[in-house]
């Protein structure tokens, strides 16, 4: 009776598990999916817009943007902000190999130089508006000041400024090396765990209908 009880909890255990895992796994699938999906038809978009020559000004994508990905307002220093950003230089790649959502420029050279000039000075607006905006907080800050006592010909703090830079780079690569291995072993442990919960749950499921 007792075995039987033991073989009942570990089948469960591993039903749970397995649907837990393929839970986590779809959810993950939806939320790529989701974002992908939001891009390409922010990208979609912008291509439209610059085809009928409908978008000059940075304000203009971000509206798209936040058409596009359901949201709201955007705070400068928002990873909304960042991602336009990032999203203009992906478009602007697509733009010049005439791929992705640009393909529908393939025959229409006037057009195609002016979207490019078009988002060329579009990346060089996010760039003054928000400078270093791949770089992490930390790095952006420090690097903002450096440019800031440089401009106000203060040389003499750059230096420690600049040593601040490289031990926050060496502090978050050591970061990232520790991240990575965690990640490593934590992934190793679960997948072992599965494989074993599997491996008993299916022993134990043999073991009760041979009894």
């Amino acid at each position: 009776m007792l075995k039987e009880i033991i073989a009942i909890i570990i089948i469960y255990g591993t039903i749970f598990s397995i649907l837990y895992f393929a839970a986590i796994f779809l959810l993950k699938i939806y939320i790529i999916h989701k974002r992908k999906k939001h891009e390409s038809n922010f990208l979609k978009t912008l291509s439209s817009s610059l085809k009928s020559q409908s978008i000059e000004t940075l304000n203009e994508v971000i509206n798209i943007y936040k058409g596009t990905f359901c949201i709201d307002t955007i705070d400068d220093s928002s990873t909304h902000f960042i991602q336009v950003c990032s999203l203009l230089r992906k478009f602007y790649v697509d733009l010049v190999n005439r791929t992705g959502a640009t393909s529908n420029f393939s025959n229409l050279y006037d057009y195609s130089h002016k979207a490019e000039k078009t988002i060329t000075n579009l990346i060089d607006e996010c760039k003054k508006a928000f400078p270093y905006a791949d770089l992490p907080s930390d790095e952006r800050m420090l690097l903002l000041d450096i440019n800031k006592m440089i401009e106000n010909n203060e040389l003499t703090n750059v230096n420690q400024k600049l040593k601040e830079l490289s031990l926050t780079m060496q502090a978050r690569d050591t970061e990232i090396r520790k991240t990575r291995q965690i990640n490593i072993v934590s992934l190793t442990i679960a997948i072992i765990g599965i494989i074993l919960t599997i491996f008993f749950g299916v022993i134990s499921i043999i073991l009760v209908f041979i009894k």
